[in-house]
């Protein structure tokens, strides 16, 4: 205590009044602790506990956020896939009914080749006995032009007996 009075003497001031000054010091902390710091300290927690609030929920709405990107990026990907998918199945079943449609189309490429075949079998056949008739028919004319360019009468009638046999022979041939 003696160093402080000395203090004090060497100042020049009184003890009362630094007391009073001390005091008055005092009071005054406390009011501006009442009035100013407590109210200042509860506004700086309050928004610090507003400031941390608000990032953990800025932190969960990323997390969903990212939950969801992940989510949405995995269904993009399932419906590529499923697309994909749907494309070659699409491709099998076009490549299928393009095989049976052109199988089925050379079967009837076939069909109607063996039906000309057999038309024109038929047509040759007709046109044979049509020509083997006409060519008989024009022997039996050529044959009656030489009978009768015979003058002979017992010769004659032996070719036209021939040539009446003939005919029947012919006659007979045109029928079937």
């Amino acid at each position: 205590m003696d160093t402080i009075y000395a203090l004090l003497d060497s100042m020049h001031a009184e003890p009362c009044i630094i007391f009073a000054q001390v005091i008055l010091f005092y009071i005054f902390h406390l009011l501006m602790t009442q009035i100013i710091y407590k109210p200042l300290a509860a506004v700086r927690k309050k928004r610090r506990a507003e400031t941390v609030a608000k990032v953990e929920k800025a932190e969960a709405i990323n997390k969903e956020t990212l939950k969801i990107k992940s989510k949405y990026e995995e269904e993009i990907r399932r419906v590529h896939q499923e697309a994909a998918e749907l494309i070659q199945e699409t491709q099998r079943r076009a490549e299928k009914e393009r095989q049976k449609r052109l199988s089925a189309a050379r079967d009837e490429a076939a069909r109607i080749v063996e039906r000309a075949k057999a038309e024109v079998k038929l047509e040759e056949k007709r046109l044979g006995n049509e020509l083997s008739g006409d060519v008989s028919q024009l022997a039996l004319q050529m044959a009656q032009r030489i009978i009768s360019s015979v003058t002979d009468g017992a010769g004659r009638e032996r070719a036209e007996k021939a040539l009446a046999i003939a005919e029947k022979a012919l006659a007979g041939e045109g029928v079937r």
